[in-house]
């Protein structure tokens, strides 16, 4: 509520300063919380709630004795429980190159976008046709004109990768809708999906046009005609951000993970 009236007594420029302040705080709160060492676990006896010392606990037989009360009682629960948890932390082990924030209803995740093949292109070829171009142009068989359009497109591909660390791909969840957006585009379009219709997501493995190994995330969505299983993310660095994309979104779902047939499985 404080916060709230605050924004009402600024103006558009400062609200918009502190409400990028306060976003930033309410990251590195949860960056703090999320580095505090949580894969441990206590016995506690279902009998008298005392702490079970380790010497009393059989690992191998689930089972553990109670000093107190002499109780003797199982804990497959406890350690099926605690090795769900480790496990957990290994596959949502945050990568590098992938910013998280959450609050209330709203999931962000955030992914440095890595060289398009446009970029890559434009970097390979213009700048043999715009060799020729100036060629002519000083051998007075073309205007100036057409060596300035052919050095354009090699300009701005290279203007675009000194400034790659500023572009971001954001996936925006919430309960409802399911957001890509890419800025900057690169000719790719934006897209929705409605969370009712998202019946599992998975991480897998293919050949990009350059022939290198690549990484991405689908959607297997609930269509009229059966199973649609739509592109959601491609280009990712490694199998593990893919795998971290994937989980994240499953959790923050409440969607149960299976395995799929396409499904890449070693990270």
């Amino acid at each position: 509520m404080q916060f709230a009236n605050r924004l009402l007594s600024l103006d558009k420029k400062t609200v918009m300063d502190y409400k990028s302040e306060y976003k930033s705080k309410i990251k590195l709160d949860l960056q703090e919380e999320s580095t505090i060492n949580k894969n441990f676990t206590f016995i506690d006896c279902p009998s008298c709630t005392s702490h079970v010392e380790s010497d009393n606990i059989n690992i191998n037989d689930k089972i553990a004795k109670c000093n107190s009360c002499n109780a003797v009682f199982p804990i497959h629960e406890e350690l099926n429980s605690l090795l769900t948890k480790l496990k957990k932390i290994e596959i949502y082990e945050q990568p590098k190159g992938v910013e998280k924030y959450q609050l209330g209803d709203e999931l962000e995740l955030t992914l440095q976008q890595s060289v398009s093949l446009l970029e890559i292109l434009v970097l390979t070829i213009f700048p043999f046709f715009a060799v020729i171009a100036f060629a002519a142009f000083t051998k007075g068989k073309a205007p100036i004109w057409i060596s300035l359009a052919a050095m354009t497109p090699v300009i701005l591909a290279t203007l675009s990768l000194i400034n790659l660390k500023r572009h971001k791909t954001q996936l925006i969840v919430t309960k409802e809708k399911l957001i890509v957006e890419h800025r900057p585009k690169k000719f790719r379009a934006d897209l929705i999906y409605s969370c009712i219709d998202i019946k599992q997501l998975y991480s897998y493995k293919y050949m990009d046009s350059n022939g290198s190994q690549a990484y991405g995330v689908k959607v297997v969505l609930n269509g009229l005609d059966g199973e649609e299983h739509k592109k959601l993310l491609g280009g990712l660095q490694s199998l593990r951000h893919a795998k971290y994309v994937e989980q994240e979104i499953e959790e923050f779902l409440s969607i149960e993970n299976k395995k799929m047939l396409e499904e890449s499985v070693n990270v």
